[in-house]
């Protein structure tokens, strides 16, 4: 199950940025969540298989918006790695939509008094997905210590 309260922060972030929310129940669970640039809108399906992952998602949404990508892309976890020198890869601008989510989240959680003792702890607490596994280990690395 996800965590609501967290949810309810990032749905006020997104508010506050003057976007739309949806938070739809669908019947397809693999269907994406996704923002929509022409509509200002982002779409965050509730019906999402691995529910944990909810808040992410649309934090990660929240980034494609705060990085100002203009099209609406998805994360293909069979593709290769991002060019990290090309800026208009869409695996770049996912992996860094990425890292937005993953950085919300990390303040959040921080903010709130949250405490874990290593990556995989905070991963699972936050629904952050295991592609993101090392970017978490550098998170704890540079904090210095694994106690945030």
């Amino acid at each position: 199950m996800y965590n609501n309260d967290l949810l309810n922060y990032i749905c006020n972030l997104i508010w506050r940025h003057n976007l739309g929310v949806e938070l739809c129940y669908l019947n397809d669970n693999h269907f994406r969540s996704r923002y929509l640039p022409k509509d200002r809108l982002i779409i965050v399906n509730t019906n999402w298989w691995n529910d944990s992952e909810i808040p992410f998602m649309a934090a990660h949404e929240l980034g494609h918006y705060i990085n100002g990508d203009k099209g609406v892309m998805y994360y293909d976890t069979q593709s290769q790695p991002h060019d990290a020198i090309n800026r208009d890869d869409d695996a770049f601008k996912e992996h860094q939509a990425d890292l937005y989510g993953l950085n919300l989240i990390w303040n959040y959680a921080s903010s709130h008094g949250y405490t874990c003792e290593e990556p995989g702890e905070f991963m699972q607490q936050f629904g952050i997905p295991e592609r993101l596994h090392d970017d978490v280990a550098r998170k704890f690395e540079s904090n210095n210590d694994l106690i945030f």
